[in-house]
């Protein structure tokens, strides 16, 4: 899959428009809808920018292979901005749930 259907893809995910897209990246709506149906390439700050904005990591958007539960991915980050204490107990929730 293409850089821009990827972010395409992405921004529908989020229920983004192509404006909050742009706004929350520091573009132009233009500039995200070149991304998104031309071959642009964007430099490295843009496209941590608009990774950022889709809650994914700039490998996601550049990897050729499809990419992974992006619903799993940010749970696993939310887990790692954890305190250690806060994961032992969804550790235990988990265990508990398995029970």
């Amino acid at each position: 899959m293409k850089l821009g259907e990827k972010v395409r893809d992405l921004r529908r995910k989020a229920n983004l428009t192509l404006e909050e897209l742009a706004q929350a990246t520091g573009s132009s709506k233009g500039y995200i809808w070149e991304l998104e149906n031309k071959d642009t390439n964007p430099s490295l700050d843009k496209l941590k920018k608009i990774a950022n904005a889709l809650h994914v990591n700039v490998t996601e958007l550049i990897s050729d292979e499809e990419p992974e539960d992006l619903t799993s991915n940010a749970l696993f980050r939310e887990i790692d901005a954890m305190s250690e204490k806060d994961r032992e107990m969804i550790k235990k929730i988990i265990s508990a749930i398995r029970s």
